[in-house]
């Protein structure tokens, strides 16, 4: 019984009150954590706490949609430490621990940037408001803290993706809280040897002000309601699930097994008619493989690793991070229980690629003998694609809540049209004829959301 009560009083308490301030200003500050985005296999790059802060500006279409940007100045640091083997273990070698002469490859990097977002939102229509938006950012570089790397001259400025996710609430008529998670990843190398760009995960909380400019009257806030009938044409919802991917390939497919990742976001349905409608959605989707067999790559299999001197054995996760837009078209059936299938196209774009694992290295010439064991922490967006295409199929069923809401449940299979494993051009060549040169991403999704119609 207090359960049934908490959720009759969330729900009042969100949905009350509904309506879109125009203009919204305010402040905001969190931290970061680096996730530099590139191909390292020589050792792990650890997470370093950083600083975001700033003001931002939104201005909103309805209670649903709205378009955002802010000024920020953000702190990214970086550090990097090298794979040193110890027989029989193996460890991190942290370079800070030793003499500055003994320093012969970068280990940190301190950048200060003035960054620039522009992003739209969807919002859900309540006074507890779930948000998740999308957009792109310019910045431009401060003053770099100087390193032992040999790098002196780095982009002046750079483009770049940036997502994030949150809870805002009105605390007033006028000012609001809210608390942000978000992602950013950018366009330029800044750390040259490992093809090294800017990348992190934010966590921000900010208020903001809506009575700045209540004067004028085309920036006041409007008051709306919720579709509460059957026939509404736009409706919005939220999803969370999880998904079963795996991979086909060309060669060596035995050594691949399948991993289980997670898949959230939103989703955006246009009722044609009755029967017939459109959809699209953003999707943040963790995909990715299982290694397990005799090579000496962390990510995929190689046929001639092995050797009479050497040996080796990988058993590592790979992890691909997508953000992923389908348009799909859905055919709807029976009500009140309503039945639906859909099919299209999607595209993803790459967020961030990891392999973390172990690999058994054996070695024997003539009397020597050792075998060691790595602790493998690689950032491999280098060898993955930025782009994925394919086709999605699914179909589920809506089961009616309150409030005209829907509980949505739905099944999707995923297929990738293209081929995301970038090789360079000398592990492409005949001799490497029996390795693993093409790898396409497949998946099994169950996903469960709140549909609400807006209008």
């Amino acid at each position: 019984m207090k359960i049934k009560s908490a959720i009759f009083v969330l729900l009042v308490l969100s949905l009350s009150g509904i309506y879109a301030q125009r203009l919204t200003t305010g402040i905001l500050s969190g931290s970061n954590f680096s996730n530099i985005r590139g191909n390292n296999q020589s050792g792990e790059w650890k997470n370093k706490m950083g600083s975001v802060s700033g003001v931002w500006f939104d201005y909103a279409f309805s209670p649903v949609l709205s378009v955002g940007t802010e000024f920020n100045y953000t702190s990214l640091y970086y550090q990097h430490l090298d794979y040193q083997t110890y027989y029989p273990y193996p460890t991190y070698l942290d370079y800070s621990t030793i003499a500055p002469t003994q320093y012969y490859y970068p280990q940190s990097w301190n950048f200060n940037f003035f960054r620039f977002p522009l992003y739209f939102k969807l919002s859900t229509p309540t006074k507890l408001r779930f948000e998740l938006s999308a957009g792109m950012y310019f910045s431009l570089l401060q003053l770099p803290t100087p390193t032992y790397y040999s790098d002196k001259d780095y982009p002046t400025s750079e483009f770049g993706k940036i997502f994030s996710v949150g809870l805002t609430y009105p605390i007033t008529d006028k000012i609001e809280i809210f608390a942000k998670g978000r992602y950013i990843s950018g366009n330029r190398e800044y750390i040259s040897y490992n093809n090294g760009k800017n990348a992190s995960s934010e966590l921000i909380f900010g208020v903001g002000y809506s009575g700045l400019f209540n004067k004028m009257k085309f920036l006041k806030k409007t008051n709306y309601s919720l579709c509460d009938s059957s026939d509404c044409k736009i409706s919005i919802s939220y999803r969370v699930g999880a998904n079963l991917s795996w991979i086909e390939t060309d060669k060596g497919s035995g050594s691949y097994k399948p991993k289980v990742g997670l898949t959230s976001g939103v989703v955006v349905n246009y009722s044609i008619n009755e029967n017939t409608g459109i959809q699209t959605e953003l999707l943040l989707e963790k995909r990715g493989f299982q290694l397990n067999d005799s090579t000496s790559s962390h990510y995929r299999f190689i046929a001639n690793s092995n050797n009479q001197n050497s040996k080796y054995y990988t058993n590592s996760t790979i992890e691909t991070t997508y953000f992923t837009i389908p348009l799909l078209f859905e055919l709807k059936f029976s009500d009140p229980f309503r039945v639906h299938v859909n099919t299209g196209p999607y595209y993803s774009t790459l967020i961030n690629a990891k392999a973390t694992g172990n690999l058994i290295t054996e070695n024997k010439i003539d009397n020597y003998y050792n075998k060691t064991k790595t602790t493998i922490n690689d950032n491999i967006d280098g060898v993955i694609a930025p782009d994925d295409w394919g086709w999605i199929i699914g179909g589920g069923i809506q089961i009616p809540l309150i409030y005209n809401w829907k509980l949505d449940i739905e099944a999707r299979y995923q297929t990738s049209w293209s081929n995301f494993l970038v090789l360079p051009p000398s592990n492409s060549s005949m001799t490497d004829n029996k390795s693993t040169q093409y790898m396409s991403n497949r998946s099994f999704t169950l996903l469960f959301g709140l549909n609400i119609p807006i209008y």
